[in-house]
This record gives C-alpha cells, structure tokens and sequence, in this order.
C-alpha cells in the first residue's frame, strides 16, 4: 500500500483518503476507517488535511477489481455528505459511527 502512495497520493477533497490497493491470490476485501476530527497531513488534492482515513485492500481478481470500483464511489459520496461527515466527526464511538454509516448506505441504495 505504501507503494501505491509513493506512485501517487489518494488524499482526496472535502478531507477524504482512501488509500487502498490490490494484491495477488484470492482473499475477502477488507478495510479499516479512521476518523481524525484534528485532520491529518495526507497530501489532498484541495491542500486540506484528511479528516476520513479509508484503507481498503482487495484481492486482484474480476470480484476485487469490481468491489474495488464500487466502494471508492460509495465511500466518496458517503464521506463528502456534509451532514453525515459532521455526525462522523461527533460520533462517541466506533459503534456508533458505524450505525450511522450503515444508515447512510442505506438511504442511498
């Protein structure tokens, strides 16, 4: 994953990266979300620091690649959601920010 960085950074705008790659052989996609209120230096595209750290790893095979497009584009909406991301940077715990992603990606299937 690192060297997926070094060829270019994924800090995106609105205080999102998700720094993500795919790796050989077959094994389930898996993912790990900090949230940083403070913001952390990940060199964003706007110049702004990353509020929402997704790390995404998926295998390199047609299943991979095809989860890997859709949860950029589904973490990208939810993360840029003004409401959701101000409700994020509140929750009182992992739990919590968890429901209420889960109620997000339910409004918008």
């Amino acid at each position: 994953m690192l060297e997926r960085e070094r060829q270019m950074s994924t800090g995106l705008e609105q205080g999102v990266a998700l720094p993500h790659a795919m790796f050989p052989g077959s094994f389930p996609t898996a993912g790990a979300l900090a949230l940083i209120p403070d913001g952390l230096d990940f060199a964003c595209l706007d110049g702004e620091p990353a509020r929402f750290l997704l790390l995404m790893a998926f295998s390199d095979d047609e299943e991979g690649r095809r989860r890997h497009v859709a949860l950029l584009g589904q973490s990208i909406r939810l993360f840029t959601d003004p409401g959701l991301a101000g409700e994020l940077l509140r929750a009182s715990d992992p739990a919590a920010a968890l429901e209420l992603i889960r109620r997000a990606e339910g409004d918008k299937v």
